[in-house]
Formats: C-alpha cells, sequence, structure tokens
C-alpha cells in the first residue's frame, strides 16, 4: 500500500496546475510544487493550515471552491479572482471520499487564467 501511495504522490506532484487536499475544515493537508509556486508559500508553510488563513481570513473565502463541495458532496467548478495575489484562477474541486463513501476531504486542481470566462457567471 505505501507504495501505491507513494506513486499517487508522485503522479500529482507532476500536474502542472496547482493540486491540494484540503480536510472539512479547510485544513491543508497535500499541496503540490506548482501549487506552492502558483501561491507564493512553501508546502511546509501551508500544510496543516487553513487555506483562508493563508490568505489572512477568519474564515473560509465567501467564492471558495471547497465550500460547494462540503454543501453538496458534488464536483465544482468556478473562476476567481484573489485579491491578496491580484490574479484570477480557475479551480476544479472534487469530493474526497473514504471506503464507507463518507465525505472526508476535497481535492482542488487550480490554474492562472488571463480571467474570467465569458460563460462563467
Amino acid at each position: 500500500m505505501q507504495r501505491i501511495s507513494d506513486w499517487l504522490e508522485r503522479a500529482l506532484e507532476a500536474f502542472p496546475e496547482g493540486v491540494r487536499l484540503l480536510d472539512l475544515d479547510y485544513g491543508v493537508i497535500w499541496i503540490n510544487a506548482a501549487a506552492s509556486e502558483l501561491l507564493g508559500q512553501s508546502a511546509d508553510e501551508m500544510r496543516g493550515q487553513k487555506c483562508y488563513a493563508l490568505k489572512g481570513r477568519d474564515e473560509p473565502c465567501q467564492t471558495c471552491g471547497a465550500r460547494p463541495v462540503y454543501e453538496t458532496g458534488e464536483e465544482a467548478r468556478i473562476e476567481r479572482y484573489e485579491e491578496s495575489l491580484d490574479s484570477w484562477y480557475a479551480n476544479r474541486v472534487l469530493p474526497v471520499r473514504d471506503e464507507a463513501g463518507e465525505l472526508v476531504g476535497a481535492l482542488e486542481i487550480f490554474q492562472k487564467i488571463d480571467g474570467p470566462s465569458e460563460t462563467s457567471s
């Protein structure tokens, strides 16, 4: 099992997009190098911290992609402007479930974009 876990971590690390795994309390469990670069902080700085606290906030962002995943259990796709980084991001957030099918977190995949697409609301 450890071999599979190591392989999966290397596979996620290879993504050119930012990838991070969040628990249900918005805590950063794991983050790849691309996400660290996009967000301007090291993985060690972010791991174990609330994602919103890393942006100087006291509560989850209003445009958080994990929030609808936690509320519905379904995938969410959003485009958002991150003021603290002066950048637009496209986010795809997937529910993470345990062996019993219970929601245990979210996998967020994101990349910097030029601005909102015409189809975004």
